[in-house]
């Protein structure tokens, strides 16, 4: 094949062999988010689900905010963490699971910059660029049980 001769595009309107690389990259960085918030629940669930929540409502004493509303919070964050975590890795409703995780990072933002804690703000927004990142590309969502459900369902 000569340098002058275009390779057919993918269904991404990107030459075939980039289009393969961005949805194979898109599921890996979609996956390895997944695992991520996936032992982010399950090892708060293992360690003590109410001794991890005790923990964070003494971590907000010293802020305007009143136990009685941090509390419920702090217990919601292994069930959330472990049900995006597992929609991630399976590709399961992904823009969903996306558009819920970067509504949770702002929800841990927030509450992480009340107690002015801004070395975990910084990683926080990290885990919030990665959300973006894959709903920008959501479209390279291929190697999940979504496109699998969508090549499944009659025409």
């Amino acid at each position: 094949m000569s340098s002058d001769q275009r390779q057919p595009e993918g269904d991404l309107g990107l030459p075939g062999s980039l289009a393969w690389n961005v949805v194979w990259s898109y599921a890996v960085l979609r996956f390895t988010l997944g695992i991520t918030f996936l032992f982010h629940g399950i090892t708060r669930f293992v360690s003590g689900w109410s001794v991890f929540a005790d923990q964070i409502v003494q971590s907000f004493h010293h802020t305007f905010l009143p136990d009685f509303m941090v509390r419920p919070f702090a217990l919601s964050v292994p069930p959330v963490e472990a049900i995006l975590g597992m929609l991630l890795c399976l590709g399961l409703f992904t823009r969903w699971a996306l558009i819920a995780g970067g509504l949770w990072m702002i929800a841990l933002v927030l509450g992480t910059t009340i107690r002015q804690d801004y070395a975990t703000v910084a990683i926080q927004l990290l885990y919030a660029l990665l959300f973006f990142v894959l709903q920008v590309w959501e479209p390279s969502n291929r190697f999940s049980l979504d496109n699998l459900m969508r090549m499944r369902r009659p025409q």
